[in-house]
This record gives C-alpha cells, sequence and structure tokens, in this order.
C-alpha cells in the first residue's frame, strides 16, 4: 500500500480479536499516509484494538496528506472510551507555529469521527474540518493564515510593510479578496499610511526606475 495509486478506500477491521497491531505496525502503515503519491480518501479503522498513541501516529502522518477526506476510528471493547488527543488533531488541521507550517496544514480533511467523540464538541476542529469543506486549498490556507497570523496586531501587520514595493500591491489585493480581509487591509494601511502617501520617495524612485527599464 506504500505505493497505492489507485484505492481510495480502505476498511480495516479485526471482529476476533486474536492478533493485536503494534505501535511499530501502526507506524508503518502511517508511512502509506505520508506518501506523496497516496490516493486514499477515505479511512476506516473498526473495533480494531489500538491504543491511543497508536492513533496518535496515524492522524499526525495526515499533516500534509493531500487526498484523505473521511477518517472513522472506532475503539474495540475497554478501548471504546480511551480519551481523545483532540490538540494532536488540531495541530495537523492547522499548525499556528508559522505562516509556513499553516499554510502547509492539511486543508483536505473534512469528516472525522473518533470512537464516540464528535468533533463538533471541540470548537477548533469543528472550525478547521467546515473550512475544509471548501474545495479550494488555496482559499482554505488563506483563511487559516487570516484567522491565526494576521489578527491586527502590529507585528502581523508588519510583516506587509517588510515586502519589496513590487510584491506589496499584490499583497494588498490577496487581503482584500473577500470580507474576511476587509478589516485586515483596513488596519494594514491604517497601521503606515506613508506607504501610501504619493510623495513618498521610494514610491518616486521606483516609478523611475520602471520608466528607465521601459
Amino acid at each position: 500500500m506504500a505505493t497505492n495509486k489507485s484505492l481510495k478506500k480502505l476498511t480495516l477491521e479485526d471482529e476476533h480479536h486474536e492478533e493485536r497491531i503494534g505501535l511499530a505496525g501502526w507506524q508503518g502503515f502511517s508511512q502509506c499516509l505520508r506518501s506523496p503519491i497516496s490516493a486514499f480518501e477515505e479511512l476506516y479503522f473498526d473495533e480494531c484494538l489500538y491504543d491511543l498513541e497508536s492513533m496518535r501516529v496515524i492522524v499526525k502522518a495526515l499533516a500534509h496528506n493531500t487526498c484523505l477526506k473521511v477518517l472513522n476510528i472506532s475503539w474495540s471493547g475497554t478501548h471504546y472510551n480511551v480519551d481523545w488527543d483532540w490538540e494532536c488533531l488540531t495541530g495537523v488541521l492547522c499548525d499556528v507555529t508559522s505562516i509556513d507550517s499553516t499554510y502547509s496544514s492539511n486543508h483536505t480533511l473534512r469528516h472525522v469521527r473518533i470512537a464516540n467523540k464528535c468533533p463538533w464538541d471541540n470548537d477548533d476542529v469543528s472550525l478547521y474540518l467546515e473550512m475544509n469543506a471548501n474545495g479550494s486549498k488555496a482559499v482554505v490556507a488563506r483563511q487559516k493564515i487570516l484567522i491565526h497570523h494576521f489578527t491586527g496586531r502590529a507585528a502581523d501587520i508588519h510583516a506587509f510593510t517588510r515586502m519589496p514595493e513590487t510584491v506589496m500591491p499584490h499583497a494588498i489585493s490577496w487581503i482584500g479578496r473577500d470580507s474576511l480581509g476587509y478589516s485586515l487591509m483596513f488596519d494594514f494601511v491604517r497601521g503606515d499610511p506613508t506607504l501610501f502617501d504619493i510623495s513618498n520617495n521610494r514610491f518616486h524612485v521606483h516609478a523611475g526606475v520602471k520608466r528607465k527599464l521601459c
């Protein structure tokens, strides 16, 4: 399955519980989900014997997965009520460590069921899953970046002021693409109005250089 390019749905089920897949086994399977050629869109673990750490391995493997849309995990027997690590799943759906890490988070997973745990009981997970329902990964990534990295704080806004002047117009356009970015664009312009002053020398110099190149 590590080189799977066609199988889209997989169900792992153990009704007899005679043998238990160990942590090493789940780590091996997780490599299938890490593979850039993985085609899995739906993954079901039904009544298997495993522990919480094993499922963390599976969930973390989805950090950069771009195919899986449905993940259903059910515990067997006494494992059914094992506490679930929602923070682990949250970090996979939206890693807020940096803008780059948020951009490269999982923007594909849409439906999750963890034993008797409902994802809608966790505000962050439910929000990210709802965002991921949008078919465009670029749009989803932008939404997550705006929410977590550009909330009007000075440090965030100043990230744009350090951009080259040739890039800045594109950044402004990117910010104000829809209502989600309107307030951010306003804060950006208000935060450094000199950038939009027609008497700003930097813009005159830049304009002069452009005329010479033409």
